[in-house]
């Protein structure tokens, strides 16, 4: 069936020009109306379809079956369609923590915002924290907010309880700053393993790191075959280096609260 594959090839490769993205995305949309004008929408794949659609199709055709988690962190998410279909079951933690969404639509609309997603939502910056102490803040996930460098996290830990293994796998953590400051960050092998900038040369140019396999699995960065042509063995879940004190390793992973937040963050944007 025509139509079938080529939706299910519609999410391929993110290094695709801007003009075949538009296109594969037409294409999509082309494949599930012929789909469903054959009363086929049991063979799409509403979830590769949710996370590509364009945000004019889904509100031309609003009572489609869409797969909302993924709907929800759709690129071209339009909050007021949100907002005009609260009935639809939106991932709140997703919709709170999207770029589509601003402090002022948090404010004005109410909606059920989730203040983890607000917390890391890249339109919060430190100064709006600081202005809205009544917000009900979530510390850890603030740490993941892209606004919050080292410096801010150095100066700010305490009075925004901030988590360091959350902070660790913060987007905007460039691997230059964490190997500059790398008794710090030596804290903490798994958050590290986890930060979205570690790519696979850093993994095999930094063996002594201390690695955690079994979190850089998950990295789409990261090339296994190739890490095992250097000697990696992956049935470890993880490689602490041995300069690292005993009084360091009882700061990293150990801290449960800080292990929590990792797994709930992975369970809610898996």
């Amino acid at each position: 069936m025509t139509e079938l594959n080529t939706l299910q090839t519609a999410d391929k490769s993110s290094e695709a020009t801007a003009t075949k993205e538009t296109k594969k995305k037409t294409d999509a949309e082309e494949a599930v109306m012929k789909l469903c004008s054959k009363g086929l929408e049991d063979y799409i794949n509403w979830v590769i379809f949710s996370k590509i659609v364009d945000w004019n199709f889904v509100e031309t055709h609003p009572d489609f079956p869409y797969d909302y988690h993924y709907l929800s962190q759709n690129d071209d998410l339009n909050i007021f369609f949100v907002i005009k279909h609260p009935e639809k079951a939106w991932n709140m933690l997703l919709i709170s923590s999207h770029s589509n969404v601003k402090w002022e639509d948090i404010q004005k609309y109410d909606l059920n915002w989730d203040p983890r997603g607000v917390s890391m939502n890249p339109n919060v910056t430190l100064k709006l924290i600081k202005n809205n102490p009544e917000y009900p803040w979530e510390g850890g996930y603030i740490s993941l907010n892209p606004n919050i460098d080292l410096q801010i996290y150095l100066t700010h830990a305490d009075q925004l309880e901030l988590e360091f293994e959350a902070f660790c796998q913060n987007r905007s953590l460039k691997w230059k700053t964490i190997e500059k400051n790398h008794k710090l960050f030596r804290r903490s092998p798994y958050g590290v393993s986890r930060n979205p900038n570690i790519t696979t040369e850093i993994v095999v140019s930094n063996p002594d790191w201390g690695w955690c396999f079994g979190v850089l699995k998950d990295n789409p960065n990261i090339n296994f075959e190739i890490l095992r042509k250097h000697g990696y063995d992956d049935k470890h879940e993880c490689f602490i280096n041995s300069s690292i004190s005993h009084d360091d390793k009882s700061k990293s992973s150990s801290n449960v609260s800080e292990l929590r937040l990792a797994e709930d963050l992975e369970e809610d944007f898996m």
